[in-house]
Order: C-alpha cells, then sequence, then structure tokens
C-alpha cells in the first residue's frame, strides 16, 4: 500500500474494499480466522485506510467548502458588475443626449472633428413597432427553430418601406432616429 497522502479517495475506497476481500477470503467456510498473522496484518491496514478515509473525507468537504465559497463571490462580482454596468449605460445615455443638445441648440451641429476625436449626428428613420399584435400578416417574417414551434416577429424593414410608400401599417410607425457616431 502505498503513502496515505498520495492515494486518492477513489485508491482509498478500493484498497478498502480488496483489504475486505481478503479478510473475507482468510475465513473457513465456518467464519474461523485461517491465517491469524495474516487476518491482524489485514485488519491493521483497514484500520490505517478508514483513518485515511475520514482525513481525506475532511479535505474533500473542505474543498467543497471553498468552492462553494468561491462560487458565491463569483456571483457576487457578477451582481456588482451588472450593476457598475447599467450605471454606466445610464451615464453614457446621459452624456450622449447633453452632447446632442448642445449640437442641436448651437446650430444643429451635424459633425465635429478635432485632432484627437471625431463625432458625426446621424439621423435615420426607423421603424418602431407599437403593436405586434396588430402588425398584418404580410409583414410578419417567421423565425425558424429560434423558439419551437417556429415563431414570428415584424419585418421592420417592410414595414418602413411600406410605410415611406405611404401606407399605413397598424401597429407600426417610423420615427426619426438620432445616434452620435464616435471614433
Amino acid at each position: 500500500m502505498s503513502s496515505m497522502k498520495h492515494l486518492t479517495l477513489r485508491d482509498i475506497n478500493n484498497e478498502m474494499l480488496e483489504t475486505v476481500f481478503d479478510i473475507r477470503n482468510n475465513l473457513d467456510e465456518d467464519g474461523v480466522i485461517i491465517d491469524v498473522e495474516l487476518h491482524e496484518r489485514l485488519t491493521m491496514i483497514l484500520h490505517e485506510l478508514h483513518g485515511g478515509l475520514e482525513k481525506k473525507h475532511e479535505a474533500y468537504i473542505w474543498a467543497l467548502k471553498n468552492q462553494e465559497n468561491f462560487l458565491a463571490q463569483i456571483n457576487a462580482q457578477e451582481a456588482m458588475l451588472a450593476k457598475l454596468k447599467e450605471s454606466e449605460k445610464k451615464k453614457r445615455a446621459f452624456m450622449e443626449r447633453l452632447l446632442l443638445n448642445s449640437f442641436a441648440l448651437n446650430g444643429d451641429i451635424r459633425e465635429v472633428k478635432t485632432a484627437s476625436v471625431w463625432a458625426k449626428v446621424r439621423k435615420d428613420l426607423v421603424c418602431e413597432v407599437t403593436d405586434a399584435d396588430a402588425i398584418p400578416e404580410k409583414y410578419l417574417r417567421i423565425i425558424p427553430e429560434k423558439i419551437t414551434p417556429a415563431s414570428t416577429a415584424p419585418d421592420k424593414t417592410a414595414i418602413k418601406a411600406a410605410i415611406k410608400a405611404g401606407e399605413i401599417v397598424p401597429g407600426a410607425i417610423v420615427v426619426e432616429s438620432v445616434k452620435l457616431k464616435i471614433e
């Protein structure tokens, strides 16, 4: 038997089973010990394995406990980062609105270019769905296998083209979108 310290939990369990099997093989049909010296040696080995098993169990339990704590720390960090991300998104949106408002108030500035940065205001028409259930079937596109069974979603490109052509599409409108492109 190798040093107990270097045995894995599986190794200890296997050695215990083998030792118990050897002890049983050292008994005759009536349960009487055949070789007393062998029996004492096997009993000592079994006792030593049991002590090693207890230590290994304790080590595994501590490892699991540490893993559990580590996972809890990761969850806490994820939650903190999610809050930070949301806060930064709001901050960025606020700063962008301030800049766009400043551009609008100062003669409808469309572009700012310096030696180190460049920003451009981009206005575009986009389709906004106000009531997906009211969209006529001809303006729905099939989303295959995304959700079983296949589902549909408004085809915003087709809806936008129809509205720009003067058609009225229930459940949708075209609005002007102002975006800031920064490089």
